[in-house]
């Protein structure tokens, strides 16, 4: 296994301050797994004695889905009382610029 030596501690933090996602954070410095994500993180807490959120980094993903070079990704939560559930398949379909998915029939 890799191991990540280097991360950019100043950036890490304006980042985190930033409230960007831990996969946001991870792409812009090139972290590769979410270990070093968070070994850094905490260092950086004890050090300036402030804690932060960073969505996606601990429990739930980011709130609100974001387009990335890896599609897009919806949050269970947002789900919620859609009647989707874990392992349901649907259709994704593009109206009037809306993303709509639907159940199929």
């Amino acid at each position: 296994m890799e191991r990540q030596l280097e991360v950019n501690m100043k950036r890490l933090w304006e980042l985190a301050q930033e409230g960007k996602s831990a996969s946001e954070i991870m792409a812009e410095l090139d972290i590769r797994d979410m270990a070093t994500l968070k070994n850094a993180l905490q260092e950086l807490m004890q050090e300036k004695g402030e804690t932060v959120n960073v969505p996606g980094l601990i429990g739930d993903p980011a709130l609100n889905p974001r387009y990335t070079s890896e599609g897009v990704r919806i949050p269970p939560a947002m789900l919620d009382g859609t009647g989707f559930k874990e392992g349901d398949q649907f259709e994704v379909k593009v109206e009037n610029g809306r993303i709509v998915l639907e159940k199929p029939v």
